[in-house]
């Protein structure tokens, strides 16, 4: 039975394996979302990178047995397509790095003037980002390689894990749209 803002914790019966696909990667898109204004809301570095923390801890199941055939795509994906998806914006932020370094060079050496934009700081920024990015997309890839391997064998021995938490977004059961909070100084 659908609840008031559409969240389920089992896959619908009348819809397809990918129809509720669907439905868990708009659930799993509506967690990141919160997370991502909880992270924007704090307003300490401390506070941020424990958040950080605490996310990675709660991802990280390595050892645990699989929800279902969706939990499994999960590790598919981050197999897969996420350590790709990293490895892009890997690239975009490589070269825009390259661009502020390169605007920030000749500003330096005196062949352009001097906007008022700090390319330096940004060049490194985005150097950062472009590091981050290539991290997660190694930690994704060798995690959800490892997974896709224990988890089906921790399942076979202790069969799947109750499906207790919310795990699906039916748009179709849902009464009202969730709603973000707002950043107003952002």
């Amino acid at each position: 039975m659908p609840t008031f803002f559409g969240n389920q914790k089992k896959p619908a019966s009348e819809k397809s394996f990918m129809q509720n696909y669907g439905d868990h990667l708009k659930h799993v898109e509506h967690q990141a979302n919160l997370t991502y204004y909880r992270f924007l809301s704090y307003q300490s570095y401390s506070k941020q990178f424990s958040l950080l923390g605490e996310q990675m801890r709660e991802r990280i199941k390595i050892f645990q047995a699989l929800y279902d055939g969706y939990d499994y795509a999960d590790e598919i994906l981050g197999a897969t397509i996420v350590p790709i998806l990293s490895v892009a914006n890997t690239v975009v932020f490589t070269v825009a790095a390259l661009w502020e370094g390169m605007q920030a060079l000749s500003i330096r050496i005196g062949l352009a003037r001097d906007d008022g934009d700090h390319h330096s700081r940004l060049a490194m920024s985005y150097l950062l980002g472009a590091g981050a990015f290539l991290l997660f997309s190694a930690v994704s890839l060798v995690k959800s390689a490892i997974s896709l391997i224990t988890r089906p064998l921790i399942t076979m021995v202790h069969g799947f894990k109750p499906q207790d938490t919310e795990r699906f977004y039916n748009e179709d059961g849902a009464y009202e749209e969730p709603e973000y909070p707002s950043l107003s100084y952002c």
